[in-house]
């Protein structure tokens, strides 16, 4: 009778121990603004989830009659402690999946930019020789300062094209 209660006990530790760290997961897209949960901590509870399932499935005790093994199964069934377990890695998966689109969209907006700023960063780089243009300006050195700008938008049109096809 102990070991029975011992396993009855163990199992319901687990499926207190879900339920409440499942509250602490958001329950709406718009709760995600007002929580800390990051990528890392999603994988992080998916991998105790999975430690979960395998130490209430899978009691590796030598002291444990087998008769207790049958028992454990019947707690498991009657406790339902295995699908509240799939439900939780279920949502787990959903909010990974919200949170990797999250990062595919900042990486989209951000990539553009800091292509286009490190382009100008590099036109900038020939500044000095077109200051030489305007010592003496003349047609030519007009026509070459209107080039490069021409050019400059040019290259920048490329790269924002670049990034919004590959969308």
């Amino acid at each position: 009778m102990e070991e029975y209660v011992s396993l009855e006990i163990e199992i319901q530790h687990y499926w207190h121990y879900i339920n409440c760290i499942e509250k602490t997961l958001p329950k709406h897209i718009t709760d995600l603004k007002n929580t800390a949960l990051t990528m890392e901590d999603i994988i992080k509870l998916k991998f105790e989830a999975n430690i979960i399932e395998e130490d209430i499935q899978f009691i590796n005790d030598s002291s444990l009659p087998d008769r207790f093994r049958l028992v454990l199964k019947g707690l498991l069934e009657t406790s339902q402690i295995l699908n509240e377990l799939k439900r939780y890695k279920n949502k787990l998966d959903y909010w990974k999946e919200i949170l990797t689109n999250k990062q595919q969209i900042k990486q989209r907006i951000w990539t553009p930019t800091i292509e286009i700023l490190l382009y100008t960063v590099a036109y900038l780089q020939i500044a000095p020789t077109l200051y030489k243009f305007f010592i003496d300006p003349t047609i030519q050195s007009i026509g070459a300062f209107v080039g490069v700008i021409v050019l400059f938008a040019l290259g920048a049109l490329l790269i924002y094209l670049k990034n919004y096809n590959s969308k």
